[in-house]
């Protein structure tokens, strides 16, 4: 029993789906008869094949329409399809024509095409934009109620019948064309419309322009000048280019080899203000500089070789520690010699600390040095001493030297400490 009424519910779903699929083959065709007999058709100007127009109101590939009771607008990018006429239907607005009075193209079409506002026999006011390049062949063809066209500056070519036309007799061989009685096309003196009216023999008037309004330009924007013509109030715009910046420089912050600078740039115009980075100074050989008081000089800057001169010492401080090394631009430079005179006459110093690299200690070095009264050598590289290096120094100095150096230090400053100071471990 389970079998026989699983085998009948399977035919009775067999027969429902069938039935369907029957319903579905005899209804469509008829529809989609009918849907071409009432279909828009355009060409695509890309592949040039006659397609169906889509009902959400594409007319281009970046252009768009809508009608909102009588007014037609079309906006987007770009090129206006063309449109091929099927049994007295052209552009897929043309089943609002009756009611369509006015037409405004937005900015950013630049071509009109072929029969795309024709036979809209009510249209009465046209806005066209001013990126307007071409209008093509009968573009605007039996349009009876349009009187005047304002054309765009912009505008490079214009077709055959594209304004001012209507067909007045149509037969098997060809269409009998004729001008629209009292039309007229509003231009300006050296533009493409006005010969086109002089050589289809179409009334036009040219612009009589008035300046209304001046939009100064600053340093980024581009001004105008905006005339309206006295007639049709067409508006006009003469550029007026931006003026650009003029910037002052100030330096903020010298660059040197530890940090970078840093230059302010402003508009004496409009104070906008800028800042850039100074690179950072190369350090290469004779290059001085102060850190900690310290006025050192680059001996050398090569690649397996970075040392340092002390030339002298500006802190206020009476307490100084020459170090070891400074790194700069992540590299190493090794302090290696007291120069010529460093701290000659200084009358702050009382204690000085001499780093490990040092190699050679100059000339008159601590000379007049009244308050000295502390010199210690950590390291144990000194083999160079100059003439006179603590003349006039405070008697009382002590000089320390590390243990294993003692000996050799004693023997290579005798000659050069006063008779009371001392060497010290």
């Amino acid at each position: 029993m389970k079998k026989r009424m699983c085998r009948a519910i399977r035919r009775i779903k067999i027969l429902s789906m069938l039935s369907i699929c029957l319903t579905i083959l005899l209804v469509i065709p008829t529809s989609a008869k009918e849907r071409n007999d009432s279909a828009y058709y355009y060409v695509n100007d890309a592949t040039g094949q006659i397609n169906e127009a889509e009902q959400c109101g594409k007319c281009g590939v970046n252009a768009y329409w809508t009608v909102d009771r009588n007014r037609l607008t079309v906006y987007g990018t770009g090129r206006i399809w063309s449109y091929y006429e099927k049994k007295g239907k052209s552009a897929p607005w043309y089943a609002y024509k009756e009611r369509i009075t006015q037409l405004e193209v937005k900015e950013g079409i630049t071509k009109i095409g072929n029969y795309c506002f024709a036979d809209l026999s009510n249209l009465q006011e046209v806005k066209l934009p001013e990126t307007l390049l071409q209008i093509e062949d009968c573009a605007f063809i039996n349009c009876g109620s349009l009187k005047k066209l304002i054309v765009p500056s912009a505008v490079e070519e214009i077709g055959e019948y594209a304004v001012g036309y209507r067909i007045a007799k149509q037969n098997y061989q060809e269409d009998i064309y004729e001008c629209i009685p009292d039309f007229v096309i509003h231009c300006l003196r050296e533009s493409e419309a006005k010969t086109y009216a002089e050589e289809n023999k179409i009334k036009y008037y040219i612009h009589d322009f008035k300046m209304v309004d001046v939009e100064k330009p600053d340093c980024e924007n581009n001004g105008s000048i905006n005339y309206a013509c006295k007639d049709c109030g067409y508006v006009s715009k003469e550029s007026i280019e931006a003026l650009g910046h003029e910037y002052k420089e100030k330096i903020e912050r010298e660059a040197s080899i530890f940090q970078k600078g840093r230059i302010l740039f402003s508009c004496i115009r409009c104070k906008k203000k800028i800042k850039r980075d100074l690179p950072f100074i190369k350090p290469q050989k004779g290059i001085i500089f102060t850190q900690k008081g310290v006025v050192y000089e680059i001996i050398s800057a090569k690649y397996n070789r970075h040392t340092l001169r002390v030339l002298s010492y500006e802190g206020k401080s009476g307490k100084l520690k020459i170090p070891d090394e400074i790194v700069i631009q992540n590299t190493r430079y090794a302090v290696e010699e007291i120069g010529k005179e460093a701290f000659s006459k200084n009358i702050k110093l009382r204690k000085v600390y001499i780093g490990k690299n040092v190699k050679k200690i100059g000339s008159r070095a601590f000379s007049q040095c009244l308050k000295l009264k502390t010199l210690v050598l950590r390291g144990e590289k000194i083999e160079d001493l100059g003439y006179k290096i603590f003349i006039g120094v405070n008697k009382k100095l002590k000089i320390k030297v590390p243990k294993r150096k003692y000996t050799k230090y004693k023997k290579l400053f005798r000659h050069e400490l006063p008779s009371q100071a001392k060497i010290v471990r």
